[in-house]
């Protein structure tokens, strides 16, 4: 058993792990071609959810929404402890457009415009990344466990916490994402045994009505969060490997009682990387038929995939 890790640009951990449940990414696949799905994502704008509109409520929503564009203009909160920018997070009505209050659902959300050119510049005299408006989209297969017995896909028109979560996040990032419409077409393209599985193939077949560059293969499941191991603290250089057997040996209890709702996916903030366009998802799976339990998760600067 091998535990293969590639660098990435992030100092924040990602539990993917809550009461009785447990998140396993089995496929990430990068189908690149000469013609990429791309979307154009408004980068300089932010949402953020607000209990009134006051001035005080107003003032804290505006630099929490710098935050947010901050992030999603460079593809990683470590931007955030820049001198730079936590100067600017001071003043953030000096880069501030316009702002306007949006209703939804009852809910009240404060939006702010900022000025992209002055946080382009920004951005580039700091020498910190800078993300495109132009972004790979990606289509997320999930199979999800409902008892012993029966599963399902998740799908665009299906209601779900875990739908909720990963939209709302990829949303925040300006990620592209999407769940299958699992219509007439969808149903005998793909099965959930083909997600539970680990089937590369029907996966791709499956997607490529889509048209999309990415590809998520991931199955939820109930689970003893005990038996979910701890990501070691030591950092790992590219390419090096290590046996599955001594990243146990620091396991550490997870939180049973971890709420649902706050689950991390933050996850996706690494799917558009140059290194991930880079990875080429077949090497990974020895053999279709083998059940393999592939769990992703991030750990300071690496993304780890346990083959278990």
């Amino acid at each position: 058993m091998r535990l293969k890790k590639r660098k990435r640009n992030s100092s924040s951990r990602t539990a993917i792990a809550f009461r009785s449940l447990t998140v396993s990414i089995i496929v990430i696949l990068n189908l690149v071609t000469s013609v990429s799905a791309t979307q154009r994502v408004v980068v300089n704008e932010a949402r953020i959810l607000v209990e009134d509109q006051s001035q005080r409520t107003q003032q804290r929503a505006l630099k929490q929404a710098l935050r947010q564009v901050f992030v999603k203009m460079s593809g990683s909160e470590d931007v955030l402890d820049n001198p730079g920018v936590k100067a600017a997070l001071v003043s953030p009505d000096k880069l501030l457009r316009a702002y306007r209050f949006a209703f939804e659902n009852e809910l009240t959300y404060y939006v702010a415009e900022f000025d992209e050119a002055k946080l382009t510049t920004l951005l580039q005299r700091e020498m910190l990344p800078l993300w495109g408006d132009r972004r790979p989209e990606t289509i997320v297969w999930i199979a999800q466990q409902i008892d012993d017995t029966s599963k399902v896909i998740l799908d665009e028109s299906q209601p779900s916490p875990v739908k909720k979560s990963l939209t709302q996040t990829a949303k925040s990032r300006g990620v592209p994402l999407s769940l299958p419409l699992m219509d007439l077409t969808d149903s005998v393209n793909i099965t959930t045994y083909d997600i539970w599985g680990r089937f590369i193939e029907p996966l791709k077949v499956a997607s490529v009505r889509y048209g999309i560059d990415n590809i998520i293969g991931a199955r939820i499941y109930r689970n003893d969060s005990e038996h979910i191991p701890d990501i070691p603290e030591n950092p790992v250089e590219i390419d090096t490997q290590e046996n599955v057997d001594q990243v146990n040996s620091s396991e550490q209890r997870v939180d049973r009682d971890a709420r649902f709702n706050e689950i991390d996916l933050t996850l996706i903030d690494e799917l558009y990387t140059q290194e991930q366009n880079e990875l080429e998802a077949p090497e990974f799976f020895v053999s279709q038929g083998g059940v393999r339990n592939w769990a992703i998760a991030r750990n300071s600067q690496n993304i780890a995939i346990y083959d278990g």
